[in-house]
């Protein structure tokens, strides 16, 4: 198989199981550097570059490219003559290069993963590896409550800029996965009608609906539900919001009729 190879960072993410790879380093002073050049260094010397490094260390210098060099030299190497446990090394490595310096590498790696799901990390080889996945469930959960709240917003304001979620596969679950359903519905009828609209166009017009949205049906579902419970504490004389309502829970039933029928064909 061709091996794709695709430069981030400054490193190489490769096809295999994640990891990471730097590029030769240039010739320079950082001692991290020294440590993979070296062929044999005495005792004395050794110790006192392996010092240089864990001073870069507390000093949060290095960044996830640096983690693969950390890992198989500094740590092989400090625990060999005896400067520090390899539990306490670990935890050193772990604090550099998740401090908040670090904070857009790691976020953009995450964007490359949520692009790519092949790159991703899915069975953690180590506790660096497992706290990598933790920070990216984080940093997914942190980002989809972003983009709920912004699509909230445009639908308050019959924005245009909704038209960013078209094509988002996963934004109905979003929407009530995080309790934005009933807030939607108690919003001016223009705004709702909106809503309907982006349903409407997005799925009902979509010829390979069952494609795209067979994952969503379950929160279509729920939100035709919440119509039902809306519709029944309306006031009698809002015939207008009764109507709007209505309209939505059409809507909402052509939507899962698109993705059902697409599906059997």
């Amino acid at each position: 198989m061709s091996k794709k190879v695709l430069l981030i960072f400054d490193g190489i993410l490769s096809e295999e199981p994640l990891k990471f790879y730097l590029r030769k380093p240039n010739f320079n002073q950082d001692p991290l550097y020294a440590l993979t050049n070296v062929i044999y260094m005495e005792t004395s010397e050794l110790k006192e570059t392996l010092n240089q490094v864990s001073q870069n260390l507390k000093s949060e210098k290095y960044s996830i490219r640096e983690y693969r060099l950390l890992k198989d030299n500094f740590l092989q190497n400090v625990v060999k003559v005896d400067l520090d446990t390899k539990e306490s090394a670990l935890n050193m490595i772990s604090k550099s290069i998740f401090a908040e310096r670090n904070k857009n590498e790691l976020e953009k790696m995450f964007d490359y993963w949520l692009e790519d799901s092949f790159s991703r990390i899915k069975n953690p080889e180590n506790d660096f590896e497992q706290h990598l996945l933790e920070r990216f469930n984080i940093y997914c959960e942190k980002k989809e409550s972003v983009k709920a709240e912004d699509f909230y917003k445009c639908l308050i304001n019959c924005d245009r800029k909704i038209s960013e979620y078209k094509c988002d596969y996963t934004i109905f679950t979003s929407l009530v996965k995080r309790g934005y359903i009933k807030q939607i519905l108690s919003l001016p009828n223009k705004s709702v009608r909106y809503f309907s609209y982006f349903i409407y166009s997005e799925i009902c017009r979509l010829s390979n609906a069952y494609d795209f949205y067979t994952s969503e049906l379950p929160a279509l579902e729920q939100i035709k539900t919440q119509c039902d419970e809306k519709e029944n504490h309306i006031d009698k004389s809002d015939v207008l919001k009764i109507e709007t309502i209505k309209d939505l829970k059409i809507t909402l039933a052509n939507a899962i009729k698109q993705i059902t029928q697409t599906g059997d064909n």
